[in-house]
């Protein structure tokens, strides 16, 4: 997992799901993928109060995706993995 700085203003280390789920090296089924999306696009909008902008992605580049903040998909993947998610 990628260390974060903590602060949740930061955009510093903005990365896309793809990227984070590269760095995590698991594999994850097409449920948990778009439930990690959407956990991820909500708990952005509670922090940040917007939707994270979108971005050329660094794996497909003609695709936009969005890029989230520094800690969002962390958090986000923390508390799907608590609720119990696989």
């Amino acid at each position: 997992m990628t260390k974060t700085c903590g602060n949740p203003e930061c955009n510093r280390y903005s990365m896309t799901v793809a990227e984070f789920k590269l760095l995590c090296g698991e594999q994850w089924d097409s449920a948990f993928d778009a439930r990690f999306g959407w956990a991820a696009k909500k708990l952005c909008q509670q922090i940040h109060g917007k939707v994270p902008a979108k971005q050329r992605s660094r794996i497909a580049g003609r695709n936009k995706v969005p890029a989230y903040p520094c800690g969002v998909l962390e958090q986000a993947y923390r508390e799907l993995r608590s609720a119990g998610s696989t």
